[in-house]
């Protein structure tokens, strides 16, 4: 199991590479990175923001998410990002 710290650390380094490249923020989507920044496996989106806290979208397991991810916010569903787009 990753090390909750070392998790918000990459965040940390992540939002420090973002404001340099002048961005909002980072969408992750591949499983492996979604895993690298978030400690969980579970299929769905990572959003990044530059400043703030992260947001995990997910597509079937809430309760599993919610016990295992390092995230600021959590929720089930890409519905509410197929409303935004």
């Amino acid at each position: 199991m990753v090390n909750r710290e070392e998790i918000r650390s990459r965040i940390v380094r992540l939002q420090q590479e973002l404001r340099a490249a002048s961005l909002d923020g980072a969408l992750i989507v591949h499983p492996i990175d979604i895993y690298y920044f978030s400690a969980t496996r579970q299929n769905g989106l990572l959003w990044v923001p530059v400043e703030g806290g992260t947001l995990l979208l997910v597509r079937k397991s809430l309760a599993r998410a919610r016990g295992e991810a390092v995230a600021d916010d959590i929720r089930k569903s890409l519905a509410l990002l197929r409303r935004h787009l």
